[in-house]
C-alpha cells in the first residue's frame, strides 16, 4: 500500500474517500474525531494531525477572518505554508513513521508543502465536488456545528473559501515535475457514489490498497450541477473535472483514458528489490538521479521487503528527486516474489533488472534502450556490465574474483554475439516487459538465493530471446565479498541449480552442466571425501592470500607489484581447485530437498528425459473449468486461516475477476468430504454480491508425466506458508509453473481490475446473501458441491 494524503475543501467528500480506506490497515491517527450528524459515519481525522496544521496556519490567517484553531480549515489564504519549525517537523516525523499512513485534513490544501520533506513518496488524493453545492453545505455546517459558532459565513464567503483552497492545490500540482504528477489522483464526489462510479477502483489502483467500495452510500444525494457564482470558481471546477475525468454537464464519468493525472507511461522501468541494505540501496537509487535519459522516460520500481532498517523511509525521502514507485511489503517473500511484484507494477515497455548494489553509470538507461533499438523489431535481452570499482579491488580475493569465472563469467563474453540463457544475470539485464510476462515472470518457488534469474532466462530463450552483451551499458558492483561469503555463496547457488534442473531437465544437457547428468549422491559424497584433506591444507593459505593488501604492494611498485599479481593468479588457481568441493555440498543438499539419489533420476522426475524435458508438445492437464485464468494451490486443508487467506486473495479488488482456484488434495490430507465442507464454511463468509468463485479439486493420483502438464494448465502456482514443507515443496517443483506469494505477484499473471466499478463489497454477517462458490472434483469433472446462500 502507498502512503497518502487526502485533501480538499471540507464538505466535498474527503471523509467519504478516507472512510473507504479506513479498513485497509492505514494509520490515520491514534484517536479519530467521533462521528456527528454532519458526518454520521465519521470524519477520519485525528487531532494530532489537525493540531500541527492549525499551528502552521496560525500566523498566516488574517485577523479579520477571526478563526480559532479548530475553525482554520475555513481560512482563505493567498499562499501555502512552505516550511515548518523543527519542533513541528519532529511531530510530523513521528506520525509518518507509522506507515502505511493515510492523513486527511482540509488544511493540507495550504500546509502540504511544509510536510513534503517528511512524506517521502506519499500519494495525494484530491477530492472535490460542485463548488456551489459545497459552499451551501459549508454554510449549513457553520450554522449547525457548535465548534463553528461565531464564524461569519454566507454563500459568497464559502465560495471564496472553496476557491482559495483549490487554487493552491492546483498550483502545487501544476508546479510538480512530470514524474511527481503521477502521485496525484483527482476524484469527484460523484465518482465515488452510484453503480456507474469508478472512483473506488481508481483509488485502489492508485494506492495499491483495498478500498471498501460499499462505504460510499448509494442513497446519498448525488451532487447536482448548480449555478456557479464566480468566474474563478467555474474555471477551477473545469480544471478539476478535467483532471478527474468527470463530465459536469451530465454527471457522467469519462473513460480512464480521458483522465489526466498520470503522464504517459515511461519507456523503461528499473526494478530494484531489497532487504536490509539501506545504505547500499540509497547509493544505488542516487546513481539513477543523474541519468542522461530524461526523468519522464523512466521509472524506478522499488520493492522493500520487511526491512526494519529504514529502507522504505529512505526510498520515500528520495521521491522528490527521482521518478520512484515504492512497494513496501511487511514480510520477506524472497527475491523472486519481490521481482514478480515489481514486474506487475512496472509500466515501461522494457524492464531493467538490477540488484540493490548495482551502481549505474550516467548513461546506463540510454545504452540499454539503444541496444534494443539496434535489434528492433526482434526482441532480445540486453546484458550490461557488473564491474568492481577500483577501490574495491584492494584485496587478493576481489582481484581473483574479477579475473575468474567463480562468480560471473564476463571475461568470455563478446559484444554483438547472441548468447543463451546461461548469461541472463539479474544484476544489469533488460528485456521487453511483455515478453517477461508472457514467459511467466519470476517463479517464487526459488525462495532461496540463486537461479531465479536463470530460470526466467531459460523461459525467455525458449521464446526466442537471445542475450546480447552490451559492454557500454556499465554499472559498478558495490559489494566486497569475504572468503566466507564466497564459500557460502557457492554452496547456496549449487543448491538452487538443483531446483533449476528439476524444473528444466534439459538444462543438464547444456555445458558446463552436461557432466552433472552422471553425478549422484554417492559420487558427490565420495568427491567431497576425497577433497577434504586438500581443502583443509589449502584453506589457511587461501585466507592469507585473500586478505593480501594488493593496493599497497602496487603503490610500492617494482617487484612487489609483480609479486601481488603472481599471488592473485595463484589464489585464482587454488580457488578453482577447491570450488568443486563446495558445489558438491550444495548439490547434495539440493538432491536431498527432492528426495532423489542422482541427477539422472531428477531429470526423469517430471516424467521426461533430458532430451524432451521441456515437453512443448504435451497438452495441458484437463481441468473441470473453462475459466481463462487458473491458479494452482495445495493448501493445508486443516488450517481455516490458510483457506480464508486463499479466498481473500481471490476476492482482492485489484483483480479483474476471481481466478479459478485449482486445489490439490492427496490422501495424506485426510477425509476429502470433510476438507470440502471446511472450505465451503470459509466461502460462506464471502462478501454479499461477490461473483461466483470457481474451484476445482484435483484429488486423483497423478502419474509422473501429469505434473508438467498440470503446470501448463494453470497461469501460476500460489505459494502458501505450507507450500515450502515436505511433499508440497516437491510437488510445486515437479509442476514447474511460476509461483507467486501474494496479490502483488499475482497481478503479473492474471488481469488487473480496469478503471471501472470495483468488485470489492463489504463483508456480510449471518442471514445475508453470499457469493456463490462452485467446487468441482477432477474425478470425471463432476459437480462436487455448491455452497448455497443461507436461508
Amino acid at each position: 500500500m502507498r502512503d497518502c494524503i487526502v485533501l480538499g475543501s471540507g464538505r466535498s467528500g474527503t471523509s467519504m474517500v478516507a472512510g473507504a480506506l479506513a479498513k485497509a490497515g492505514y494509520f490515520m491517527g491514534d484517536r479519530l474525531y467521533p462521528a456527528r450528524d454532519a458526518n454520521p459515519l465519521g470524519f477520519f481525522e485525528a487531532p494530532e494531525i489537525n493540531a500541527i496544521n492549525a499551528e502552521l496556519l496560525a500566523p498566516r490567517v488574517p485577523a479579520a477572518q477571526r478563526l480559532a484553531a479548530p475553525q482554520r480549515w475555513l481560512a482563505r489564504l493567498d499562499a501555502t505554508v512552505d516550511a515548518a519549525p523543527e519542533p513541528l517537523r519532529r511531530r510530523m516525523r513521528a506520525l509518518v513513521a507509522r506507515a502505511p499512513f493515510c492523513f486527511k485534513d482540509p488544511r493540507f490544501c495550504y500546509t502540504l508543502p511544509a510536510w513534503r520533506g517528511e512524506l517521502g513518496d506519499a500519494c495525494f488524493v484530491v477530492v472535490f465536488r460542485d463548488p456551489a453545492v459545497t459552499a451551501a453545505s459549508i454554510v449549513r455546517e457553520c450554522a449547525a456545528a457548535d465548534y463553528l459558532a461565531g464564524v461569519e459565513m454566507d454563500a459568497a464567503r464559502a465560495l471564496a473559501t472553496w476557491c482559495a483552497m483549490y487554487r493552491q492545490v492546483l498550483r502545487q500540482y501544476r508546479e510538480a515535475a512530470p514524474h511527481e504528477r503521477a502521485r496525484w489522483l483527482f476524484v469527484h464526489y460523484d465518482q465515488m457514489v452510484g453503480r456507474d462510479a469508478d472512483g473506488a477502483a481508481r483509488l485502489a489502483r492508485h494506492l495499491d490498497a483495498p478500498v471498501d467500495a460499499a462505504f460510499p452510500d448509494e442513497r446519498l444525494r448525488r451532487s447536482k450541477p448548480a449555478a456557479v457564482t464566480s468566474d474563478e470558481a467555474a474555471q477551477l471546477y473545469r480544471e478539476l473535472c478535467e483532471l478527474s475525468g468527470f463530465s459536469p454537464a451530465h454527471g457522467a464519468v469519462r473513460s480512464a483514458a480521458a483522465a489526466c493525472p498520470a503522464p504517459a507511461a515511461p519507456e523503461i522501468s528499473v526494478l530494484i528489490c531489497t532487504w536490509k541494505r539501506r545504505e547500499t540501496l540509497v547509493e544505488c537509487l542516487l546513481s539513477f538521479a543523474n541519468q542522461t535519459l530524461a526523468p519522464e522516460r523512466f521509472e524506478l520500481v522499488v520493492v522493500v521487503d520487511e526491512a526494519g532498517d529504514g529502507s522504505a523511509e529512505a526510498v520515500r525521502s528520495l521521491a522528490t528527486r527521482l521518478p520512484l514507485r515504492l512497494i513496501h511489503r511487511t514480510t520477506n517473500g524472497g527475491l523472486a516474489s519481490a521481482r514478480s511484484a515489481a514486474v506487475a507494477a512496472a509500466r515501461g515497455e522494457w524492464i531493467l533488472l538490477v540488484n540493490d548494489d548495482t551502481i549505474a553509470f550516467p548513461d546506463l538507461l540510454e545504452r540499454h534502450l539503444d541496444a534494443h533499438a539496434r535489434r528492433a523489431p526482434a526482441p532480445v535481452s540486453v546484458l550490461g556490465t557488473f564491474e568492481q570499482p577500483p577501490e574495491q579491488l584492494a584485496t587478493g580475493l576481489m582481484r581473483a574474483l574479477e579475473r575468474s569465472h567463480l562468480v560471473f563469467g564476463y571475461a568470455g563474453l563478446r559484444p554483438g554475439v547472441d548468447h543463451d540463457w546461461t548469461k541472463f544475470w539479474g544484476c544489469n539485464v533488460s528485456a521487453p516487459r511483455r515478453e517477461v510476462i508472457a514467459a511467466g515472470s519470476f517463479d517464487a518457488c526459488f525462495h532461496h538465493y540463486g537461479c531465479e534469474d536463470t530460470d526466467l532466462g531459460i523461459r525467455l530463450h525458449q521464446r526466442g530471446l537471445p542475450v546480447v552483451f552490451e559492454p557500454a551499458a556499465r554499472a559498478w558492483h558495490r559489494h566486497v565479498l569475504s572468503l566466507d561469503d564466497l564459500l557460502r555463496r557457492q554452496g547456496t547457488v549449487a543448491r538452487a541449480y538443483v531446483r533449476l534442473f528439476a524444473k528444466h531437465p534439459a538444462a543438464l544437457a547444456r555445458s558446463p552442466f552436461a557432466s552433472m547428468l552422471h553425478a549422484s549422491v554417492a559420487s558427490l559424497t565420495e568427491e567431497r571425501r576425497r577433497m577434504e584433506g586438500t581443502v583443509e591444507r589449502l584453506l589457511p593459505v587461501v585466507r592469507q592470500l585473500a586478505e593480501l593488501d594488493c593496493a599497497t604492494l602496487d603503490a610500492l611498485g617494482g617487484p612487489l607489484r609483480s609479486a601481488a599479481a603472481d599471488a592473485v593468479e595463484g589464489l585464482k588457481q587454488i580457488l578453482q581447485k577447491i570450488d568443486p568441493h563446495h558445489w558438491a555440498g550444495g548439490f547434495l543438499e539440493g538432491l536431498a530437498d527432492f528426495g532423489v539419489a542422482s541427477f539422472r533420476e531428477l531429470a526423469q522426475w517430471r516424467g521426461a528425459a533430458p532430451a524432451d524435458a521441456t515437453m512443448h508438445g504435451a497438452l495441458p492437464w484437463p481441468l473441470a473449468s473453462d475459466a481463462p485464468f487458473k491458479v494452482l494451490l495445495w493448501p493445508d486443508w486443516s488450517d481455516e486461516g490458510e483457506l480464508s487467506a486463499i479466498v481473500a486473495l481471490a476476492d482482492d479488488a485489484r483483480l479483474a475477476a476471481p481466478p479459478c482456484l485449482v486445489l490439490r488434495f492427496e490422501r495424506t490430507d485426510g477425509d476429502l468430504a470433510a476438507a470440502i465442507a471446511r472450505f465451503e464454511r470459509v466461502c460462506a463468509r464471502r462478501a454479499a454480491g461477490a461473483p461466483e468463485l470457481d474451484v476445482v479439486v484435483v484429488d486423483e493420483p497423478l502419474p509422473p508425466e501429469a505434473f508438467p502438464r498440470l503446470g501448463r494448465a494453470v497461469a501460476c502456482a500460489l505459494l502458501l506458508p505450507s507450500s515450502f514443507r515436505g511433499e508440497r515443496h516437491r510437488f510445486f517443483a515437479r509442476v514447474g509453473s511460476s509461483g507467486v506469494r501474494g496479490a502483488e505477484d499475482l497481478l503479473a499473471f492474471v488481469p488487473a481490475a480496469p478503471d471501472g466499478a470495483p468488485r470489492q463489497v463489504e463483508a456480510t454477517g449471518s442471514g445475508e446473501e453470499v457469493g456463490a462458490t462452485r467446487v468441482a472434483s477432477q474425478r470425471r469433472a463432476a459437480d462436487f458441491s455448491r455452497s448455497r446462500s443461507p436461508a
